[in-house]
C-alpha cells in the first residue's frame, strides 16, 4: 500500500506539473498577447480581435491539448473576452476563485480544486495563468484551461496490484470536512457529495495526509470497514491521498500460511 500511495501521488503531481506548464506556455503566446494588448485598447479593431482570438484558441491551442475541455481569456477586470465556449463569451467571472487568487495572490499559475462548472458541464479542474502586455509587459488579462475532473478518475482508478478491494481515494479539507474529489469504487455516483467530519475515525487516514504526514494505519473507512491504509500529502494543491485494502483481504495469506503451519 505504500508503494502504491507513493506511486499515485507522484502520477497526480506529474499531471498537475503538466497541466500547469501547458497553461503558462499558453499565456505567453505572442498572437494571444496581441490581440488581447488591441482588444484592451479598445480599438476599431477591438470585435475583430475578439473573433479571431477566439477561433485561434479553437483551432491552434485546443489540438495541442486533446485533455482541455476548454480555454477562455479574461481580461483585467474578469470579463470574457474569448473562449472555446461561444456562450461564456462576456459574461463577468470577476468573482471567480480564478481570477482572485491570480489578481489578489501575483501567482504565476493557480490550479482551482475540482468543481462544478456551468458553462462546461462537467467537474472541472481549471488552470489560470496570467497573461502580460506585449506593449508594457503589465497584465493585461488571464487564461484559464479547463480539464474534466476524470483525468484525476484515471489515474486513481487504476487499481492494479491492490487486490479485490483495493481503492485510491484523494480529499481535501473542506470547513470540519473532508471532501472527496475522485470517484468513490464503492460509491461512484456520490464522490463530491460523500462527506466525512474530519473528527470521525473513519477520517483519520486523509486527517494525517492532509496535515502533510506520510505512513500506515489500520481503522475503518467511509464505509466503515477496517482496511489497511498507506497516506500521502499532495502539498501543491493541499490534498491528502489514501491507498487502501480491506484488513480481511490483506491478511488472508497469514491465515493460511497459520492453518498450513497447524496441519
Amino acid at each position: 500500500m505504500v508503494a502504491v500511495a507513493e506511486s499515485k501521488r507522484l502520477h497526480v503531481e506529474s499531471f498537475l506539473d503538466l497541466i500547469e506548464g501547458r497553461t503558462i506556455d499558453f499565456s505567453s503566446d505572442g498572437y494571444i498577447r496581441n490581440r488581447l494588448d488591441i482588444i484592451e485598447q479598445g480599438a476599431f479593431l477591438e470585435q475583430d480581435a475578439v473573433t479571431n482570438l477566439s477561433a485561434h484558441l479553437k483551432d491552434n491551442k485546443m489540438p495541442l491539448d486533446p485533455d482541455i475541455a476548454a480555454i477562455t481569456i479574461l481580461n483585467k477586470a474578469g470579463m470574457v473576452v474569448a473562449s472555446t465556449i461561444k456562450s461564456a463569451i462576456g459574461k463577468d467571472f470577476s468573482d471567480c476563485e480564478e481570477y482572485l487568487q491570480i489578481t489578489g495572490n501575483d501567482l504565476t499559475v493557480f490550479t482551482h480544486h475540482p468543481h462544478f462548472s456551468v458553462y462546461h458541464g462537467i467537474n472541472s479542474l481549471e488552470v489560470v495563468a496570467p497573461i502580460t502586455s506585449m506593449i508594457n509587459g503589465e497584465t493585461t488579462g488571464m487564461i484559464i484551461n479547463a480539464y474534466s475532473e476524470e483525468l484525476i478518475n484515471k489515474i486513481t482508478s487504476n487499481r492494479k496490484g491492490m487486490g479485490n478491494s483495493g481503492e485510491i481515494v484523494i480529499g481535501l479539507k473542506d470547513g470540519d470536512d473532508i471532501q472527496f474529489i475522485n470517484s468513490l469504487k464503492y460509491s461512484p455516483d456520490t464522490a463530491t457529495t460523500v462527506r466525512i467530519p474530519l473528527h470521525k475515525v473513519a477520517a483519520e487516514p486523509m486527517r494525517l495526509a492532509l496535515e502533510g504526514n506520510y505512513g500506515t494505519i489500520i481503522g475503518p473507512d467511509y464505509r466503515d470497514i477496517d482496511v489497511i491504509a498507506a497516506y500521502q500529502h499532495i502539498p501543491s494543491m493541499g490534498w491528502g491521498l489514501v491507498a487502501k485494502m480491506d484488513k480481511s483481504e490483506a491478511f488472508e495469506p497469514l491465515k493460511l500460511l497459520s492453518i498450513l503451519a497447524l496441519t
